[in-house]
């Protein structure tokens, strides 16, 4: 799984470049499937996207990535998503709207169509 989150994270960051929404991405790949079980998307994940866009905020630690990037991020009523990578599209979901569907689904994962309904950004990978 690292290694394809990683390599959506290099197309991610290119897409980003080009748009700069303003947010913190919890990404993930469906490694080819046509549906990313809802578990995959950690409790802990959810629950710091929901801190992020609350007015207490989350004081999250860099622990790698970008070179120079400070050692703390503080993010208060901050938008937060779950960006998913299916074949031939990614999504971008806000993580309220994304758990509220896994506890509202009667699926336990979240299809690639559904995900575009839902999304509030689409973006075409097929070249």
């Amino acid at each position: 799984m690292v290694k394809h989150e990683s390599k959506f994270g290099l197309q991610f960051r290119a897409w980003w470049r080009s748009k700069r929404l303003l947010g913190s991405f919890e990404l993930k790949d469906t490694r080819g499937a046509s549906s990313l079980p809802f578990s995959e998307v950690k409790e802990e994940q959810i629950d710091s996207g929901y801190s992020n866009k609350g007015p207490k905020g989350n004081l999250v630690r860099v622990q790698s990535g970008t070179v120079g990037t400070g050692d703390y991020l503080g993010l208060v009523s901050f938008p937060s998503y779950v960006v998913i990578k299916y074949p031939g599209h990614f999504e971008v979901i806000d993580i309220e709207t994304f758990d509220m569907e896994r506890k509202r689904s009667v699926r336990k994962s979240l299809t690639g169509a559904r995900a575009k309904e839902i999304s509030i950004i689409s973006v075409d990978t097929k070249n």
